[in-house]
Protein backbone atom coordinates (compact mmCIF):
# COMPACT_ATOMS: atom_id res chain seq x y z
CA UNK A 1 0.00 0.00 0.00
CA UNK A 2 2.21 2.75 -1.36
CA UNK A 3 0.12 5.71 -0.19
CA UNK A 4 -0.21 4.34 3.33
CA UNK A 5 3.52 4.41 4.06
CA UNK A 6 3.94 8.03 2.98
CA UNK A 7 2.22 9.35 6.12
CA UNK A 8 0.00 12.38 6.46
CA UNK A 9 2.71 14.98 6.08
CA UNK A 10 3.92 14.16 2.59
CA UNK A 11 2.11 16.91 0.71
CA UNK A 12 4.46 16.73 -2.29
CA UNK A 13 3.24 13.29 -3.33
CA UNK A 14 -0.36 14.37 -2.72
CA UNK A 15 0.07 17.40 -4.98
CA UNK A 16 1.66 15.26 -7.71
CA UNK A 17 -1.23 12.81 -7.51
CA UNK A 18 -3.77 15.64 -7.70
CA UNK A 19 -2.04 17.10 -10.76
CA UNK A 20 -2.00 13.66 -12.41
CA UNK A 21 -5.75 13.35 -11.90
CA UNK A 22 -6.28 16.74 -13.57
CA UNK A 23 -4.01 15.82 -16.50
CA UNK A 24 -5.72 12.45 -16.87
CA UNK A 25 -9.08 14.24 -17.00
CA UNK A 26 -7.88 16.45 -19.85
CA UNK A 27 -6.44 13.47 -21.74
CA UNK A 28 -9.58 11.34 -21.34
CA UNK A 29 -11.83 14.21 -22.44
CA UNK A 30 -9.60 15.08 -25.41
CA UNK A 31 -9.45 11.47 -26.63
CA UNK A 32 -13.22 11.02 -26.17
CA UNK A 33 -14.07 14.16 -28.16
CA UNK A 34 -11.60 13.06 -30.84
CA UNK A 35 -13.37 9.68 -31.05
CA UNK A 36 -16.83 11.29 -31.12
CA UNK A 37 -15.85 13.63 -33.98
CA UNK A 38 -14.50 10.68 -35.92
CA UNK A 39 -17.44 8.34 -35.41
CA UNK A 40 -20.53 10.48 -34.69
CA UNK A 41 -21.77 10.36 -38.30
CA UNK A 42 -21.59 6.62 -38.80
CA UNK A 43 -25.04 5.11 -39.26
CA UNK A 44 -23.93 1.61 -38.42
CA UNK A 45 -21.04 0.50 -36.30
CA UNK A 46 -19.34 -2.82 -35.82
CA UNK A 47 -20.57 -4.57 -32.70
CA UNK A 48 -18.55 -3.35 -29.76
CA UNK A 49 -19.82 -5.72 -27.08
CA UNK A 50 -16.35 -7.05 -26.29
CA UNK A 51 -15.01 -3.52 -26.03
CA UNK A 52 -17.87 -2.60 -23.71
CA UNK A 53 -17.18 -5.57 -21.43
CA UNK A 54 -13.47 -4.71 -21.26
CA UNK A 55 -14.23 -1.07 -20.46
CA UNK A 56 -16.63 -2.00 -17.65
CA UNK A 57 -14.27 -4.60 -16.16
CA UNK A 58 -11.34 -2.16 -16.22
CA UNK A 59 -13.53 0.53 -14.67
CA UNK A 60 -14.47 -1.81 -11.84
CA UNK A 61 -10.87 -2.90 -11.20
CA UNK A 62 -9.61 0.70 -11.16
CA UNK A 63 -12.19 1.61 -8.54
CA UNK A 64 -11.40 -1.42 -6.39
CA UNK A 65 -7.67 -0.63 -6.56
CA UNK A 66 -8.09 3.00 -5.50
CA UNK A 67 -10.50 1.99 -2.77
CA UNK A 68 -7.85 -0.31 -1.31
CA UNK A 69 -5.09 2.32 -1.28
CA UNK A 70 -7.17 5.31 -0.09
CA UNK A 71 -9.59 4.93 2.83
CA UNK A 72 -11.73 7.88 1.76
CA UNK A 73 -12.96 11.22 3.02
CA UNK A 74 -12.46 10.53 6.74
CA UNK A 75 -14.70 13.27 8.10
CA UNK A 76 -17.62 12.52 5.78
CA UNK A 77 -17.28 8.75 6.11
CA UNK A 78 -17.26 8.96 9.89
CA UNK A 79 -20.05 11.50 10.35
CA UNK A 80 -22.35 10.28 7.59
CA UNK A 81 -21.69 6.56 7.30
CA UNK A 82 -19.74 4.98 10.15
CA UNK A 83 -21.68 6.63 12.96
CA UNK A 84 -25.04 5.83 11.39
CA UNK A 85 -24.11 2.22 10.66
CA UNK A 86 -23.10 1.72 14.29
CA UNK A 87 -26.17 3.52 15.61
CA UNK A 88 -28.96 4.55 13.17
CA UNK A 89 -30.30 7.20 15.56
CA UNK A 90 -26.82 8.67 16.16
CA UNK A 91 -27.90 12.13 15.07
CA UNK A 92 -31.23 12.60 16.80
CA UNK A 93 -30.27 15.93 18.33
CA UNK A 94 -32.12 18.67 16.39
CA UNK A 95 -29.06 20.90 16.79
CA UNK A 96 -27.06 18.55 14.55
CA UNK A 97 -27.08 19.28 10.80
CA UNK A 98 -29.53 16.89 9.06
CA UNK A 99 -27.14 16.46 6.12
CA UNK A 100 -24.94 14.26 8.32
CA UNK A 101 -27.65 11.61 8.57
CA UNK A 102 -27.87 8.80 6.03
CA UNK A 103 -31.12 8.55 4.11
CA UNK A 104 -33.13 5.31 4.49
CA UNK A 105 -32.41 3.53 1.21
CA UNK A 106 -28.73 4.45 1.35
CA UNK A 107 -28.56 3.09 4.90
CA UNK A 108 -30.13 -0.20 3.80
CA UNK A 109 -27.84 -0.56 0.77
CA UNK A 110 -24.61 0.17 2.63
CA UNK A 111 -25.68 -2.01 5.55
CA UNK A 112 -26.29 -4.90 3.17
CA UNK A 113 -22.74 -4.76 1.83
CA UNK A 114 -21.11 -3.95 5.17
CA UNK A 115 -23.16 -6.33 7.37
CA UNK A 116 -20.46 -9.07 7.58
CA UNK A 117 -18.08 -6.52 9.07
CA UNK A 118 -20.67 -4.95 11.34
CA UNK A 119 -21.66 -8.30 12.86
CA UNK A 120 -18.01 -9.25 13.46
CA UNK A 121 -17.07 -5.85 14.94
CA UNK A 122 -14.45 -5.29 12.25
CA UNK A 123 -12.54 -2.03 12.33
CA UNK A 124 -13.97 0.67 10.10
CA UNK A 125 -10.38 1.62 9.32
CA UNK A 126 -9.83 -1.71 7.60
CA UNK A 127 -9.30 -1.26 3.86
CA UNK A 128 -11.38 -4.38 3.17
CA UNK A 129 -14.25 -3.11 5.31
CA UNK A 130 -14.09 0.23 3.53
CA UNK A 131 -14.05 -1.50 0.15
CA UNK A 132 -17.37 -3.16 0.93
CA UNK A 133 -18.82 0.02 2.42
CA UNK A 134 -17.92 1.82 -0.82
CA UNK A 135 -18.93 -1.10 -3.06
CA UNK A 136 -22.47 0.32 -3.68
CA UNK A 137 -20.91 3.54 -4.97
CA UNK A 138 -18.53 1.60 -7.22
CA UNK A 139 -21.34 -0.54 -8.64
CA UNK A 140 -23.48 2.57 -9.17
CA UNK A 141 -20.61 3.98 -11.24
CA UNK A 142 -20.51 0.85 -13.39
CA UNK A 143 -24.27 0.98 -13.92
CA UNK A 144 -23.99 4.67 -14.87
CA UNK A 145 -21.27 3.85 -17.40
CA UNK A 146 -23.41 1.09 -18.91
CA UNK A 147 -26.47 3.37 -19.10
CA UNK A 148 -24.45 6.04 -20.91
CA UNK A 149 -23.41 3.40 -23.43
CA UNK A 150 -27.05 2.44 -24.03
CA UNK A 151 -28.01 6.10 -24.34
CA UNK A 152 -25.24 6.90 -26.82
CA UNK A 153 -25.99 3.77 -28.82
CA UNK A 154 -29.73 4.46 -28.96
CA UNK A 155 -29.67 8.15 -29.84
CA UNK A 156 -26.41 8.43 -31.83
CA UNK A 157 -24.57 5.18 -32.56
CA UNK A 158 -22.64 2.42 -30.84
CA UNK A 159 -19.25 4.10 -31.26
CA UNK A 160 -20.45 7.23 -29.52
CA UNK A 161 -22.00 5.01 -26.85
CA UNK A 162 -18.58 3.48 -26.18
CA UNK A 163 -17.02 6.96 -26.02
CA UNK A 164 -19.57 8.18 -23.45
CA UNK A 165 -19.21 4.95 -21.47
CA UNK A 166 -15.42 5.37 -21.43
CA UNK A 167 -15.78 8.93 -20.12
CA UNK A 168 -17.73 7.70 -17.09
CA UNK A 169 -15.48 4.65 -16.71
CA UNK A 170 -12.13 6.42 -16.81
CA UNK A 171 -12.67 10.13 -16.14
CA UNK A 172 -11.08 10.59 -12.68
CA UNK A 173 -13.91 12.58 -11.11
CA UNK A 174 -16.21 9.55 -11.28
CA UNK A 175 -13.87 7.00 -9.71
CA UNK A 176 -12.60 9.64 -7.28
CA UNK A 177 -16.14 10.22 -6.01
CA UNK A 178 -16.93 6.53 -5.61
CA UNK A 179 -13.68 4.86 -4.55
CA UNK A 180 -11.39 7.58 -3.17
CA UNK A 181 -14.03 9.78 -1.53
CA UNK A 182 -16.83 7.32 -0.84
CA UNK A 183 -19.64 9.73 -1.67
CA UNK A 184 -23.28 8.69 -1.38
CA UNK A 185 -24.01 11.08 -4.28
CA UNK A 186 -22.77 8.30 -6.60
CA UNK A 187 -25.95 6.34 -5.89
CA UNK A 188 -28.02 9.11 -7.49
CA UNK A 189 -26.25 9.07 -10.86
CA UNK A 190 -27.88 5.94 -12.37
CA UNK A 191 -31.23 6.85 -10.78
CA UNK A 192 -31.26 10.33 -12.32
CA UNK A 193 -30.27 8.91 -15.70
CA UNK A 194 -33.00 6.31 -15.41
CA UNK A 195 -35.65 8.92 -14.60
CA UNK A 196 -35.04 11.03 -17.69
CA UNK A 197 -34.40 8.08 -19.97
CA UNK A 198 -37.82 6.76 -18.92
CA UNK A 199 -39.39 10.16 -19.59
CA UNK A 200 -37.91 10.21 -23.09
CA UNK A 201 -39.29 6.69 -23.67
CA UNK A 202 -42.67 7.67 -22.11
CA UNK A 203 -42.35 5.04 -19.38
CA UNK A 204 -44.21 7.20 -16.92
CA UNK A 205 -44.73 4.69 -14.11
CA UNK A 206 -41.03 3.81 -13.92
CA UNK A 207 -39.99 7.47 -14.18
CA UNK A 208 -42.18 8.47 -11.23
CA UNK A 209 -41.04 5.46 -9.21
CA UNK A 210 -37.34 6.21 -9.79
CA UNK A 211 -37.74 9.91 -9.00
CA UNK A 212 -39.44 8.92 -5.74
CA UNK A 213 -36.66 6.48 -4.88
CA UNK A 214 -34.11 9.28 -5.39
CA UNK A 215 -35.79 11.13 -2.52
CA UNK A 216 -34.71 8.51 0.03
CA UNK A 217 -31.12 8.20 -1.21
CA UNK A 218 -29.72 11.66 -0.41
CA UNK A 219 -30.97 15.20 0.02
CA UNK A 220 -29.66 15.96 -3.50
CA UNK A 221 -32.33 13.57 -4.76
CA UNK A 222 -34.80 16.44 -4.41
CA UNK A 223 -32.97 18.58 -6.98
CA UNK A 224 -34.71 17.06 -10.02
CA UNK A 225 -38.17 17.16 -8.41
CA UNK A 226 -39.22 20.56 -9.91
CA UNK A 227 -38.37 19.41 -13.45
CA UNK A 228 -40.11 16.04 -13.10
CA UNK A 229 -43.16 17.63 -11.48
CA UNK A 230 -43.45 20.26 -14.22
CA UNK A 231 -43.28 17.61 -16.95
CA UNK A 232 -46.01 15.42 -15.50
CA UNK A 233 -48.26 18.39 -14.71
CA UNK A 234 -48.05 19.44 -18.38
CA UNK A 235 -48.66 15.88 -19.62
CA UNK A 236 -51.63 15.41 -17.30
CA UNK A 237 -53.12 18.83 -18.15
CA UNK A 238 -52.72 18.27 -21.90
CA UNK A 239 -54.44 14.90 -21.64
CA UNK A 240 -57.34 16.50 -19.76
CA UNK A 241 -57.69 19.34 -22.31
CA UNK A 242 -57.56 16.89 -25.23
CA UNK A 243 -60.33 14.83 -23.63
CA UNK A 244 -62.49 17.90 -23.08
CA UNK A 245 -61.94 19.01 -26.70
CA UNK A 246 -62.52 15.42 -27.87
CA UNK A 247 -59.11 15.21 -29.53
CA UNK A 248 -58.49 11.87 -27.87
CA UNK A 249 -60.38 9.09 -26.13
CA UNK A 250 -57.37 7.90 -24.14
CA UNK A 251 -57.71 8.95 -20.51
CA UNK A 252 -55.01 6.61 -19.21
CA UNK A 253 -52.56 9.33 -18.13
CA UNK A 254 -55.25 11.10 -16.09
CA UNK A 255 -55.31 8.10 -13.76
CA UNK A 256 -51.88 6.52 -14.15
CA UNK A 257 -49.87 9.63 -13.25
CA UNK A 258 -51.60 10.62 -9.97
CA UNK A 259 -52.11 7.01 -8.84
CA UNK A 260 -48.44 6.19 -9.47
CA UNK A 261 -47.37 9.33 -7.62
CA UNK A 262 -49.50 8.40 -4.60
CA UNK A 263 -48.35 4.76 -4.60
CA UNK A 264 -44.69 5.79 -4.98
CA UNK A 265 -44.97 8.22 -2.08
CA UNK A 266 -46.57 5.55 0.08
CA UNK A 267 -43.89 3.08 -0.99
CA UNK A 268 -40.90 5.22 0.02
CA UNK A 269 -42.66 6.04 3.30
CA UNK A 270 -43.20 2.36 4.11
CA UNK A 271 -39.62 1.53 3.09
CA UNK A 272 -38.35 4.25 5.43
CA UNK A 273 -40.40 3.36 8.53
CA UNK A 274 -37.94 0.80 10.01
CA UNK A 275 -35.20 3.44 9.79
CA UNK A 276 -37.06 6.62 10.71
CA UNK A 277 -39.16 5.14 13.52
CA UNK A 278 -36.44 5.12 16.21
CA UNK A 279 -35.23 8.56 15.11
CA UNK A 280 -38.35 10.71 14.91
CA UNK A 281 -41.46 8.53 14.97
CA UNK A 282 -43.50 6.56 12.45
CA UNK A 283 -45.90 9.25 11.24
CA UNK A 284 -45.80 10.52 7.67
CA UNK A 285 -45.36 14.07 9.00
CA UNK A 286 -42.23 12.97 10.88
CA UNK A 287 -40.89 11.33 7.71
CA UNK A 288 -41.46 14.47 5.64
CA UNK A 289 -40.00 16.78 8.27
CA UNK A 290 -36.89 14.68 8.82
CA UNK A 291 -35.88 14.16 5.20
CA UNK A 292 -37.56 16.92 3.18
CA UNK A 293 -37.94 19.93 5.49
CA UNK A 294 -34.89 19.92 7.75
CA UNK A 295 -32.34 19.34 4.94
CA UNK A 296 -33.75 22.33 3.04
CA UNK A 297 -34.37 24.74 5.89
CA UNK A 298 -31.58 24.00 8.39
CA UNK A 299 -28.32 24.08 6.45
CA UNK A 300 -25.54 25.29 8.71
CA UNK A 301 -23.24 26.81 6.09
CA UNK A 302 -23.56 28.56 2.76
CA UNK A 303 -21.53 25.65 1.41
CA UNK A 304 -18.98 23.02 2.37
CA UNK A 305 -16.33 23.70 -0.29
CA UNK A 306 -19.17 23.89 -2.82
CA UNK A 307 -18.71 25.31 -6.31
CA UNK A 308 -21.18 28.10 -5.68
CA UNK A 309 -21.63 31.84 -6.01
CA UNK A 310 -21.15 32.13 -2.25
CA UNK A 311 -17.63 30.67 -2.34
CA UNK A 312 -16.56 33.46 -4.70
CA UNK A 313 -17.46 36.06 -2.08
CA UNK A 314 -15.85 34.19 0.81
CA UNK A 315 -19.00 32.72 2.39
CA UNK A 316 -17.76 29.12 2.30
CA UNK A 317 -17.67 28.73 6.09
CA UNK A 318 -20.17 31.44 7.02
CA UNK A 319 -23.29 30.53 9.01
CA UNK A 320 -26.38 30.48 6.79
CA UNK A 321 -28.92 29.09 9.24
CA UNK A 322 -29.42 32.33 11.15
CA UNK A 323 -29.20 34.59 8.08
CA UNK A 324 -31.58 33.18 5.47
CA UNK A 325 -35.14 31.87 5.31
CA UNK A 326 -33.85 28.83 3.46
CA UNK A 327 -37.17 27.08 2.99
CA UNK A 328 -38.80 30.07 1.28
CA UNK A 329 -35.79 30.53 -0.98
CA UNK A 330 -35.89 26.82 -1.87
CA UNK A 331 -39.55 27.12 -2.84
CA UNK A 332 -38.75 30.10 -5.07
CA UNK A 333 -35.98 28.15 -6.81
CA UNK A 334 -38.25 25.13 -7.29
CA UNK A 335 -41.12 27.25 -8.62
CA UNK A 336 -38.84 29.12 -11.03
CA UNK A 337 -37.35 25.94 -12.51
CA UNK A 338 -40.72 24.18 -12.66
CA UNK A 339 -42.41 27.10 -14.44
CA UNK A 340 -39.76 27.57 -17.14
CA UNK A 341 -39.54 23.80 -17.68
CA UNK A 342 -43.30 23.40 -17.91
CA UNK A 343 -43.77 26.39 -20.24
CA UNK A 344 -40.93 25.30 -22.54
CA UNK A 345 -42.21 21.76 -22.81
CA UNK A 346 -45.82 22.88 -23.27
CA UNK A 347 -44.76 25.04 -26.21
CA UNK A 348 -42.19 22.77 -27.87
CA UNK A 349 -43.50 19.31 -26.87
CA UNK A 350 -39.98 17.91 -27.14
CA UNK A 351 -39.12 15.43 -24.37
CA UNK A 352 -35.41 15.98 -24.95
CA UNK A 353 -35.93 19.43 -23.42
CA UNK A 354 -36.75 17.81 -20.07
CA UNK A 355 -33.23 16.39 -19.85
CA UNK A 356 -31.81 19.75 -20.93
CA UNK A 357 -33.74 21.59 -18.23
CA UNK A 358 -32.73 18.94 -15.70
CA UNK A 359 -29.08 19.87 -16.36
CA UNK A 360 -29.95 23.52 -16.01
CA UNK A 361 -31.99 22.94 -12.85
CA UNK A 362 -29.38 20.83 -11.05
CA UNK A 363 -26.57 23.25 -11.95
CA UNK A 364 -28.63 26.30 -10.98
CA UNK A 365 -29.67 25.00 -7.57
CA UNK A 366 -26.17 23.77 -6.68
CA UNK A 367 -24.68 27.12 -7.74
CA UNK A 368 -27.11 29.51 -6.07
CA UNK A 369 -28.69 27.65 -3.15
CA UNK A 370 -26.99 26.95 0.20
CA UNK A 371 -25.89 23.87 2.07
CA UNK A 372 -24.21 21.87 -0.68
CA UNK A 373 -20.88 20.07 -0.65
CA UNK A 374 -18.06 19.75 -3.15
CA UNK A 375 -19.69 16.75 -4.87
CA UNK A 376 -23.35 17.81 -4.72
CA UNK A 377 -23.16 18.96 -8.34
CA UNK A 378 -21.83 15.58 -9.54
CA UNK A 379 -25.22 14.29 -10.85
CA UNK A 380 -25.24 16.98 -13.53
CA UNK A 381 -22.40 15.20 -15.37
CA UNK A 382 -24.30 12.11 -16.63
CA UNK A 383 -27.31 14.33 -17.37
CA UNK A 384 -25.08 16.42 -19.65
CA UNK A 385 -24.05 13.27 -21.51
CA UNK A 386 -27.73 12.33 -21.87
CA UNK A 387 -28.56 15.83 -23.13
CA UNK A 388 -25.74 15.64 -25.68
CA UNK A 389 -27.02 12.28 -26.95
CA UNK A 390 -30.59 13.60 -27.27
CA UNK A 391 -29.78 16.95 -28.88
CA UNK A 392 -26.35 16.26 -30.51
CA UNK A 393 -25.35 19.72 -29.26
CA UNK A 394 -21.60 19.83 -28.61
CA UNK A 395 -22.02 22.56 -26.00
CA UNK A 396 -23.12 19.92 -23.50
CA UNK A 397 -19.83 18.08 -24.00
CA UNK A 398 -17.97 21.37 -23.55
CA UNK A 399 -19.89 22.20 -20.37
CA UNK A 400 -19.35 18.64 -19.14
CA UNK A 401 -15.60 18.99 -19.69
CA UNK A 402 -15.41 22.24 -17.74
CA UNK A 403 -17.45 20.80 -14.89
CA UNK A 404 -15.34 17.63 -14.72
CA UNK A 405 -12.15 19.73 -14.74
CA UNK A 406 -13.16 22.09 -11.92
CA UNK A 407 -14.55 19.21 -9.84
CA UNK A 408 -11.42 17.05 -10.03
CA UNK A 409 -9.26 20.11 -9.29
CA UNK A 410 -11.49 20.91 -6.30
CA UNK A 411 -11.57 17.43 -4.72
CA UNK A 412 -7.86 17.01 -5.39
CA UNK A 413 -7.15 20.24 -3.52
CA UNK A 414 -9.36 19.12 -0.62
CA UNK A 415 -7.48 15.83 -0.36
CA UNK A 416 -4.08 17.53 -0.48
CA UNK A 417 -5.11 19.96 2.25
CA UNK A 418 -6.63 17.19 4.38
CA UNK A 419 -3.84 14.65 3.77
CA UNK A 420 -6.30 11.92 2.80
CA UNK A 421 -4.30 10.08 0.11
CA UNK A 422 -3.49 7.09 2.35
CA UNK A 423 -4.95 4.27 4.43
CA UNK A 424 -4.17 5.77 7.82
CA UNK A 425 -6.92 5.28 10.45
CA UNK A 426 -9.35 8.01 11.38
CA UNK A 427 -7.78 8.47 14.82
CA UNK A 428 -4.55 9.65 13.18
CA UNK A 429 -6.48 12.62 11.81
CA UNK A 430 -8.63 13.30 14.85
CA UNK A 431 -6.07 12.96 17.63
CA UNK A 432 -2.59 13.08 16.08
CA UNK A 433 -0.33 15.95 17.19
CA UNK A 434 1.41 16.04 13.82
CA UNK A 435 -1.78 16.42 11.81
CA UNK A 436 -2.32 20.03 10.76
CA UNK A 437 -4.58 19.51 7.73
CA UNK A 438 -8.21 20.41 7.24
CA UNK A 439 -11.07 19.55 4.91
CA UNK A 440 -12.03 23.24 4.73
CA UNK A 441 -10.55 25.40 1.97
CA UNK A 442 -10.67 28.63 3.92
CA UNK A 443 -7.12 29.99 4.08
CA UNK A 444 -4.40 31.26 1.76
CA UNK A 445 -3.81 29.40 -1.50
CA UNK A 446 -6.61 26.92 -0.82
CA UNK A 447 -9.16 29.72 -0.53
CA UNK A 448 -7.85 31.30 -3.75
CA UNK A 449 -8.22 27.96 -5.56
CA UNK A 450 -11.79 27.53 -4.30
CA UNK A 451 -12.70 31.06 -5.39
CA UNK A 452 -11.11 30.58 -8.84
CA UNK A 453 -12.78 27.21 -9.44
CA UNK A 454 -16.14 28.56 -8.24
CA UNK A 455 -15.81 31.52 -10.62
CA UNK A 456 -15.13 29.14 -13.53
CA UNK A 457 -18.13 27.05 -12.46
CA UNK A 458 -20.42 30.10 -12.36
CA UNK A 459 -19.24 31.14 -15.84
CA UNK A 460 -19.90 27.58 -16.98
CA UNK A 461 -23.42 27.84 -15.53
CA UNK A 462 -24.00 31.00 -17.58
CA UNK A 463 -22.78 29.13 -20.67
CA UNK A 464 -25.12 26.22 -19.88
CA UNK A 465 -28.02 28.62 -19.34
CA UNK A 466 -27.45 30.26 -22.73
CA UNK A 467 -27.23 26.81 -24.32
CA UNK A 468 -30.46 25.68 -22.65
CA UNK A 469 -32.51 28.66 -23.80
CA UNK A 470 -30.87 28.75 -27.24
CA UNK A 471 -32.12 25.21 -27.80
CA UNK A 472 -35.49 25.75 -26.13
CA UNK A 473 -36.35 29.08 -27.77
CA UNK A 474 -34.35 29.23 -31.02
CA UNK A 475 -34.15 25.49 -31.80
CA UNK A 476 -30.45 26.13 -32.44
CA UNK A 477 -28.14 23.15 -32.13
CA UNK A 478 -24.36 23.27 -32.58
CA UNK A 479 -23.05 19.86 -33.60
CA UNK A 480 -19.60 18.40 -33.94
CA UNK A 481 -18.68 18.19 -37.61
CA UNK A 482 -17.72 14.56 -38.34
CA UNK A 483 -14.25 14.13 -39.80
CA UNK A 484 -12.97 10.77 -41.04
CA UNK A 485 -9.37 11.44 -40.02
CA UNK A 486 -9.41 14.23 -37.44
CA UNK A 487 -6.37 15.71 -35.75
CA UNK A 488 -6.24 17.30 -32.34
CA UNK A 489 -6.11 20.63 -34.15
CA UNK A 490 -9.57 19.80 -35.53
CA UNK A 491 -10.71 18.89 -32.02
CA UNK A 492 -9.55 22.20 -30.57
CA UNK A 493 -11.19 24.16 -33.40
CA UNK A 494 -14.51 22.40 -32.94
CA UNK A 495 -14.45 22.84 -29.16
CA UNK A 496 -13.53 26.51 -29.14
CA UNK A 497 -15.04 27.66 -32.43
CA UNK A 498 -17.76 26.67 -34.89
CA UNK A 499 -15.16 25.79 -37.50
CA UNK A 500 -13.89 22.35 -38.47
Amino acid sequence: MFFAITGITNSTLDIILGVLFVLTTLIILGCSIFYIIKHSNKEKATSLKKTLIIVLILAFLIRVLFSLVVIGHRRELFETIYATLKDPDYFVDPTEPPSTRLYPLTYYIISFFASPFLTNDASYDSVVANLFIKMPFILADIVTAYLTFLIGKKFVNENVGIALCAIVAFCPIFFFASSLWGSIICLLLPVFLGVFLCIVDKKFVLAILLSSIALIIAKEGMIIFPVVLAYFVVVWTKNLIDLINKKTNDAKNLFVIPITAIVSTALIYVISIPYTGPISGNSFADFVELFFVYPISDNWFFGTNALSIYSIFGFNTVDAKSVLDQFSIALIFALFIAVITGCSYAIKRNRALISVFACFGVYTICTYFVGFTALSILPVLPLMLLSYSLTKDKRFIISFSVTAFVLIALVGTIYVNAGYYNTLPIDDFAYSDIYTGSTWLEDGVNKVILIALSAISVINHIFLTLTTFDIAINNRVLKFTPIEKPTFKHVLKQVFTNKE
